[in-house]
């Protein structure tokens, strides 16, 4: 498609594959080893608070997915669902973040995070015999509390997030002449 007729409000990825292997390959590094300290630091001690409670490093093993949603299903159906399934996503969405030309920057670093974070969390499945990812933080205030979660999970919801955000953006009208970019694409030789 000629560089006129691309929406300008969306300007393709100018995200490098370097920038956008450095954000899955760090994430995963860093996921990783924080939950590599988690696991010889924290597992089998009293939570560590701090900020009058505000913020909690404790250890916890989730064999589920967002909020332990899937941990009572048998080990058989979380392996074909947190193992197979995500993994499968995360290859088709890393697919997109290579070969779709067209996504912007916030889109492309979203889905680069998402990515990270998601197979920082499948090498926890991957590799633990229970499918159980280690999760070591909380916030909150008195009982109202979040999940227990990790730098993986803290990474997919900020790409989820963004994601939403752009999804939820108004795309400029067209001007009279401007052929629709899904158009344009089915024209072009």
């Amino acid at each position: 498609m000629p560089p006129e007729k691309m929406n300008p409000a969306s300007p393709p990825s100018r995200l490098s594959t370097r920038a956008k292997l450095l954000w899955i390959f760090g994430l995963v590094f860093i996921d990783q080893g924080t939950k590599y300290l988690a696991v010889e630091s924290v597992r089998g001690k009293a939570p560590l608070v701090y900020f009058g409670g505000l913020f909690r490093i404790e250890f916890a093993i989730n064999p589920g997915a967002f909020l332990s949603l899937g941990s009572s299903l048998s080990p058989e159906v979380r392996f074909w669902i947190f193992i197979v399934a995500v993994g499968g996503f995360l290859f088709g969405a890393t697919w997109v973040l290579f070969r779709d030309r067209t996504l912007d920057n916030v889109n492309a670093f979203a889905l680069a995070i998402i990515v990270g974070g998601g197979i920082g969390n499948l090498i926890d499945r991957s590799l633990r015999a229970n499918h159980g990812v280690v999760d070591f933080l909380n916030l909150g205030i008195g009982d109202l509390r979040t999940g227990i979660f990790n730098v993986a999970d803290m990474a997919i919801m900020l790409g989820v997030i963004l994601l939403g955000y752009k999804s939820f953006q108004t795309k400029p009208s067209l001007k009279p002449g401007d052929v629709p970019p899904s158009r344009a694409e089915a024209n072009s030789p």
